[in-house]
């Protein structure tokens, strides 16, 4: 009884957040901006598929912290100030329950928002093929993703009744799929070659540590959500993301040192350990080993966060006044 309510809870929520007009406006945005790095007319110096991979998995960092934030306010916070918070609680649902629901909504909204921005970044990365020079069979599918979706969606809510916005979103995530099948489709010889080699796959790793970088974010959000307001929740993880990103020099130089230095650079997560572009020069890769070990780091912080989290939330009064 209780998975099933918890599956119900969850699920309700991430429609709810998918529903949302910002939501199809971030992961529109991350699309197009991703999809028109390889057009982009910099001094590259041979240096244009890194170039365009390190901006896209910028883009994917940025975009997803932004999204995690309004989820987190989308999925709990309105909870809380309006009466729809109360009346489940006054039912058989835990606290616990409650918010760990709230938490596995956001964690599959940004899944799914983070596998569409690493396949993004690995068609985005085959189109740059150097100064002013573009694959338009990778470039062409990836660029029309967003505007069919946004047409598609448009021609289903006059004709059909149905949401626009959800189901454009929905559209745009399988307009990726499709977008990365066409572009596996042509070799590198511009000719008819279907083969997995003909996109540079070593940049989905890089993909899924920025996604689990995301998760942490995300987590942090709900936590600050049981407190905070949407707009304070996006103030303090972009601080976050700003320290996290210098703690090693901030914090982890004085860390034997001093034991203020050592605990900030405990409690601060590091995201440069999420941060494996560098890797990935001259067909680098990043080793399974080092994936597993982020991961688990990830998974551990997030369990703190969320402990954090549930404590607070049992503290927090739920009314509709």
């Amino acid at each position: 009884m209780k998975i099933r309510i918890f599956l119900t809870l969850a699920l309700t929520s991430a429609l709810e957040i998918v529903r949302r007009p910002i939501t199809l406006l971030l992961i529109a945005t991350c699309l197009v901006g991703t999809a028109l790095l390889p057009f982009m007319p910099i001094l590259t110096l041979g240096e244009e598929s890194k170039l365009v991979r390190d901006s896209a998995l910028s883009i994917h960092l940025v975009i997803g912290m932004l999204l995690g934030a309004y989820a987190a306010g989308t999925s709990l916070r309105k909870e809380i100030s309006r009466a729809t918070g109360e009346i489940i609680l006054c039912k058989p649902v835990g606290r616990p329950l409650f918010f760990l629901s709230r938490f596995a909504a956001v964690v599959v909204v940004m899944a799914l928002f983070s596998l569409a921005a690493t396949l993004a970044d690995i068609i985005a990365s085959r189109a740059a093929l150097g100064f002013f020079e573009v694959d338009w069979w990778a470039a062409a599918p990836l660029l029309a993703v967003v505007p069919a979706s946004l047409l598609a969606g448009a021609v289903k809510n006059y004709f059909l009744r149905r949401p626009f916005v959800s189901d454009t979103v929905m559209l745009m995530f399988i307009g990726i799929l499709i977008a990365t099948v066409v572009a596996s489709m042509i070799g590198p010889t511009q000719r008819l070659a279907p083969s997995i080699h003909n996109l540079p796959w070593n940049v989905f790793p890089a993909g899924m540590l920025a996604g689990l970088a995301v998760l942490v974010l995300s987590g942090t959000a709900v936590t600050l959500a049981t407190r905070l307001d949407t707009a304070p929740i996006t103030v303090l993880l972009s601080l976050l993301l700003i320290v996290g990103l210098i703690s090693d020099y901030a914090f982890g130089r004085f860390a034997e040192q001093n034991l203020a230095a050592a605990a900030l650079y405990a409690v601060i997560p590091n995201w440069q350990l999420f941060w494996t572009a560098d890797a990935l020069s001259h067909r680098g890769s990043i080793p399974l080993s080092y994936s597993a070990t982020v991961a688990a780091y990830a998974l551990f912080y997030l369990a703190g966060v969320l402990l954090v989290g549930i404590l607070l939330f049992r503290g927090k009064e739920i009314s509709s006044r």
